[in-house]
């Protein structure tokens, strides 16, 4: 998501926040879930990256919708996800990258490291964005959903 910040020159400056768009009001919380701080979020794309590096931290990722031999299918519908909220393109949970559908998310290196670039990128957005927009503009089956009624 967007927010935009008045300077004292009265120019804009956007950044992009963390929100938990899922979260319950809950009021023990020790963080404000409409502007995240770091510290209390990892990204899909830093989970991404955690799981290509065999990092022990990507061991204890987990979703409830998907069994550990899945992870691959979970990790990276969850980079698309986040991608796609970058660029302003909400998708819903049940649609998906058709290039990976087709591929029964059996991905080979090239996939792999398509995907790796991606995920570097979207670590630091704020920063990355002309790239991330510019992988968006030019790399079609990124954009390119199916699920539901989508085919």
């Amino acid at each position: 998501y967007f927010i935009m910040e008045r300077s004292y020159l009265h120019s804009f400056i956007y950044r992009l926040i963390l929100v938990d768009a899922d979260c319950c009001c809950n009021d023990n919380l020790d963080f404000n879930i409409y502007d995240i701080l770091k510290k209390y979020f990892l990204s899909a794309a830093e989970v991404w990256i955690k799981y290509r590096k065999n990092s022990n931290d990507a061991e204890i990722i987990g979703h409830a919708y998907y069994k550990d031999n899945e992870k691959i299918e979970m990790l990276t519908t969850a980079l698309f996800y986040d991608f796609h909220c970058l660029m302003n393109d909400e998708i819903i949970y049940i649609h998906i990258p058709k290039f990976l559908k087709n591929k029964h998310f059996v991905l080979n290196e090239a996939d792999m490291k398509e995907l790796d670039e991606l995920a570097e990128l979207m670590l630091d957005p704020n920063v990355n964005f002309q790239g991330l927009k510019k992988i968006w503009n030019t790399n079609i089956k990124f954009r390119k959903m199916c699920g539901g009624t989508i085919h």
